[in-house]
C-alpha cells in the first residue's frame, strides 16, 4: 500500500494535512480574501464585536481580528517554513557528507555539532536576538544557527546505517560514484524520516516565534503576528479578554495539526506497515539517540 493510500486511512493526519493546506492558501491569497486592511486603524471602531463587517471584532485600535489573523499566516507560518527549509537543506548537505565521509571532514563536522548541542537551543536563541535585535531576519538567523547541529547530527546517523545496507554495499563495490549513492540510496532513504522529524518540529518552531514576539523579540508592530496579537491582547485583558481567543486558537489548531501529521506519517512510514520495505533504522527518534 502507498503512502499516501495510507495517510487517508488516517482521518486525523488527513484532516491535519487539509487545515495546514487551507491555511498556507489564505495566507497565499490575504490580500484578496481579507476584507479589510490589517494595518488600518478605526479608533471610532475600538473594541467592536462580531458583527458583518467585522466577523471576530477589531482590537484596541479599531483594526480587523480577522484580516490581522489572516495576514499573520503568512508571519507565523510562513516565517517557521523559512526557517525549516535552509536548516534541512543546510542539515541534508552537512549530515550524508559527515556519515559518507569516514575521515577527518565527517569528524570535523560531527565535533562541531556536538559542540553547538552542549549549548540549550532555547538560550542560545534568545542570545542571538537579544544580541542582534528583534526581526524576522534575526529569528531566522537564531533559529538557523541553533537547530543545524541537531538535524545534521540525526542525517549522519541515519545516513550510516543506510550506508551499511546490501544494496549501497554493492553499488560501492559496481564502482558507483557518491553521487550515484546519494541520489539513488541515501537521500530517498533518509528524506521519509526528516520529513516525519520536520513536520513535528514544526509546531514547535510556530511556538518559538509567536513565543518571542510575545515577549517583544520577534516581529515588532503593527505587522500582524499570532504571538504578538495575544501579546497586545494581554495589555487589555480586563476591558476584552475574548480578543485572546482567535490568535490563541490558530496556535492550538497549527501546532496541533502538525503534530498530528507528523505522527500520522511517522505510522504511513513505518517499516512494519510494509512487510516487503526494507527496515532500515527503526525510527527518527531511536537513530536520533544513537548518534548522540
Amino acid at each position: 500500500m502507498t503512502i499516501p493510500a495510507r495517510l487517508c486511512k488516517d482521518p486525523l493526519g488527513l484532516v491535519s494535512l487539509m487545515i495546514l493546506v487551507l491555511l498556507l492558501a489564505a495566507g497565499l491569497l490575504a490580500p484578496l480574501i481579507a476584507p479589510h486592511d490589517p494595518l488600518a486603524v478605526d479608533a471610532a471602531h475600538k473594541f467592536a464585536g462580531c458583527s458583518a463587517e467585522h466577523w471576530l471584532g477589531t482590537d484596541h485600535l479599531g483594526r480587523d481580528l480577522f484580516s490581522r489573523l489572516l495576514f499573520g499566516v503568512r508571519t507565523t507560518l510562513f516565517l517557521a517554513l523559512a526557517i525549516m527549509l535552509p536548516t534541512l537543506v543546510l542539515a541534508t548537505l552537512l549530515g550524508l557528507t559527515a556519515g559518507l565521509v569516514r575521515g577527518l571532514p565527517g569528524a570535523l563536522i560531527l565535533r562541531l555539532c556536538d559542540i553547538m548541542l552542549a549549548f540549550p537551543s532555547s538560550v542560545l536563541i534568545l542570545a542571538v536576538v537579544g544580541m542582534l535585535g528583534p526581526g524576522a531576519g534575526n529569528i531566522l538567523l537564531a533559529c538557523l544557527l541553533a537547530k543545524w547541529p541537531w538535524y545534521t547530527r540525526m542525517i549522519a546517523t541515519m545516513a550510516r546505517q543506510y550506508a551499511d545496507r546490501n544494496s549501497v554495499l554493492w553499488a560501492r563495490v559496481a564502482g558507483l560514484g557518491t553521487w550515484h549513492l546519494v541520489r539513488r540510496h541515501l537521500l530517498p532513504s533518509v528524506a521519509g524520516e526528516l520529513c516525519v522529524l520536520a513536520t513535528l518540529d514544526t509546531g514547535a518552531v510556530i511556538l518559538l516565534i509567536s513565543g518571542l514576539s510575545f515577549l517583544g523579540l520577534g516581529v515588532q508592530p503593527p505587522t500582524p503576528e499570532w504571538g504578538m496579537m495575544l501579546s497586545e491582547a494581554r495589555s487589555v485583558l480586563a476591558v476584552a479578554p475574548w480578543q485572546m481567543l482567535p490568535p490563541g486558537i490558530m496556535l492550538l489548531v497549527v501546532v496541533a495539526a502538525c503534530s498530528f501529521l507528523g505522527d500520522a506519517l511517522r505510522d504511513c512510514l513505518d517499516p512494519r506497515q510494509d512487510p516487503d520495505r526494507d527496515p532500515g533504522p527503526a525510527s527518527g527518534h531511536n537513530a536520533g539517540r544513537a548518534g548522540l
